[in-house]
C-alpha cells in the first residue's frame, strides 16, 4: 500500500546512513510511526529483530501481517 509520506524512496538513504554511522545490524530496530511498514519490512529482511508501532488500527494490523508473522499461518 502506498500513502503520502511512504518512506520506500528513501531506503538506500536510511540504510546507507545507519551503515556509516556504524548501526550493528545484529540489534533490533523499532519503527515509530511505521505506517505501512516498508522501513520495518526492509530491515527484518536484513536480518534485524524489529518492532514496528503505529496509533492507527490499518497500519498495525498490516505491520502485524507483514512483519510480526515469521511463517504463513
Amino acid at each position: 500500500m502506498k500513502y503520502l509520506g511512504n518512506k520506500s524512496r528513501l531506503l538506500p538513504f536510511i540504510h546507507n546512513s545507519l551503515e556509516v554511522s556504524g548501526v550493528n545490524f545484529d540489534l533490533s530496530l523499532t519503527d515509530l510511526f511505521g505506517g505501512t511498514g516498508s522501513v520495518a519490512q526492509h530491515f527484518k529482511k536484513q536480518g534485524m529483530a524489529v518492532t514496528g508501532n503505529d496509533f492507527m488500527t490499518y497500519s498495525y494490523q498490516m505491520m502485524k501481517a507483514t512483519i510480526g508473522l515469521n511463517q504463513a499461518p
